[in-house]
């Protein structure tokens, strides 16, 4: 795991304990995302909103004392035979490594796989304690958040009690999984994707083709007629268009039009390079 810096706080509205946000920080391990969460404890269930964040089994470990309160995802003892596991954790067996101190009286750390979070301040036991016991009862969402009202404004990744969302935040869940769900189907249907597992399958170092990242974004998802119009702009009759991050050997990234992408993909030894009239009028 790694100790997070940025973000890190209980999530409390008018009184209303919604969970906390477990922060971030410019590093490997919170830009991975959470595969080994989300397999971990049942998530991704190809439902949409909230229940395809649910918490649907696992276990998490809690402990106090004097000193701190921490939970956990990550069993200390996991590697061991049951019979040399202690029958009860200290709070020093919970705590991450990454949390060699207490710099603020909330710590967290995460990666990809686990999370831990600490307090040393006894006014917040009881929401470390709230947080477990929303685990037990399987009452937990684990999310990216990012809404519209001031308490979910940052975008980290957080633990949250999933009856107390407000609906606002559930919406925004549902439209962002609906809005992600269609990409995945309109790429398909104008053949994109079977163009790019193609183009995969035949990559080779020494072969004409090579993409790091094609990613598809829409144009304007949410307005049908600055859609069009945008379209119009960019000379392209399909509803997205693409980002590439890195392409063939000239180290080239930038915008893509759909048409641009279909015919990099499908034509051998074309360097998307001299697809990108906007690159090639900026070099002029």
């Amino acid at each position: 795991m790694r100790r997070a810096y940025n973000n890190v706080r209980f999530i409390i509205d008018e009184d209303i304990f919604y969970g906390v946000s477990l922060g971030y920080d410019f590093t490997s391990e919170h830009e991975w995302g959470i595969k080994g969460m989300i397999s971990e404890f049942g998530m991704k269930d190809g439902k949409l909103g909230i229940k395809n964040r649910m918490v649907t089994k696992g276990n998490v470990f809690f402990a106090e004392d004097d000193k701190m309160c921490v939970l956990t995802s990550r069993d200390p003892f996991r590697w061991k035979r049951d019979e040399d596991k202690p029958k009860e954790m200290t709070t020093e067996d919970l705590l991450s490594h990454d949390i060699s101190h207490f710099r603020d009286d909330l710590e967290t750390a995460w990666d990809e796989n686990n999370f831990c979070v600490a307090t040393n301040n006894k006014e917040n036991y009881k929401y470390i304690k709230e947080l477990y016991d929303a685990f037990q009862n399987k009452n937990i969402a684990i999310a990216f958040i990012s809404g519209k009202i001031p308490v979910f404004e940052n975008a980290s990744l957080s633990l949250l009690i999933a009856d107390r969302l407000p609906k606002e935040i559930t919406d925004s869940m549902y439209y962002s999984d609906k809005k992600a769900e269609d990409l995945v189907k309109y790429e398909k249907k104008i053949g994109v994707t079977k163009l790019k597992e193609k183009a995969l399958k035949n990559y080779s170092y020494k072969g004409d083709k090579y993409y790091c990242a094609c990613s598809p974004k829409w144009i304007d998802y949410n307005d049908p007629e600055n859609r069009e119009k945008i379209k119009k702009e960019l000379g392209t009759k399909y509803d997205i268009r693409f980002w590439v991050n890195y392409s063939d050997d000239d180290d080239n990234y930038g915008w893509y039009n759909a048409e641009q992408i279909i015919e990099w993909l499908s034509t051998p030894r074309v360097k998307l390079k001299s697809l990108n009239k906007e690159k090639k009028e900026n070099d002029n």
